[in-house]
C-alpha cells in the first residue's frame, strides 16, 4: 500500500478509536520527506521519512501518528 494511504488509514483509525487525537491528526498535513530520520513537526506540518515509515507495521504508523500529534497538544 502506498505510504501516503497508510497515513491516511491511521488518522481514519485514530478519528474512529481516539476522536480527540484523530481531530487533531486531520488538521496537521502529513509530508514524506527523507531529511528527518523518523518523523518529526513543527507543531503544524508533520515530516515522515519514508524508509522508516515502510517498515512499520499498520498499528504502529497509528502510534506514531498519534505520537506526532500529541506535540502540539502538549506544547
Amino acid at each position: 500500500m502506498d505510504l501516503m494511504k497508510r497515513l491516511a488509514k491511521a488518522k481514519t483509525n485514530l478519528i474512529l478509536q481516539h476522536p480527540f487525537i484523530g481531530t487533531v491528526a486531520l488538521n496537521m498535513p502529513m509530508v514524506l520527506d527523507e531529511r528527518v530520520p523518523t518523523a518529526g513537526t513543527d507543531g503544524k506540518t508533520v515530516w515522515y521519512n519514508p524508509h522508516f515509515l515502510k517498515d512499520l507495521t499498520d498499528e504502529e504508523v497509528t502510534f506514531l501518528v498519534a505520537h506526532e500529534c500529541f506535540h502540539p497538544m502538549l506544547e
